[in-house]
């Protein structure tokens, strides 16, 4: 559906609500990982690298840490669109809560 297609289009473009892209946008915004803070958060981290999503990429991938091209090369984009939404990772970030209002 249409989460599916924004989510592909966001890890095939690295336009992505990641905070690498998310500085290059705002200045303030750290570009750093806020789940294991040891590197920017890139497709790449997002997708192969970062320890603290390790074990959810083993489910989906057989392995906790490689290449995001890898992952791109040798999956299925529908499985690479699974694991970035059981990550709920890719989640557009808001500035601040609404709900109380709906």
């Amino acid at each position: 559906g249409r989460k599916d297609l924004r989510v592909s289009t966001q890890l095939l473009t690295d336009h992505t609500v990641l905070n690498y892209h998310l500085k290059k946008l705002n200045p303030a915004v750290r570009a750093t990982c806020p789940l294991c803070e040891s590197e920017d958060e890139t497709v790449s981290h997002f997708m192969g690298k970062c320890p603290s999503l390790g074990s959810i990429r083993a489910e989906y991938f057989d392995t906790n840490y490689c290449a995001g091209t890898n992952i791109v090369d040798r999956f299925k984009l529908n499985r690479i669109v699974s694991y970035a939404h059981r990550t709920g990772h890719l989640v557009p970030k808001r500035a601040c809560d609404d709900s109380a209002t709906l």
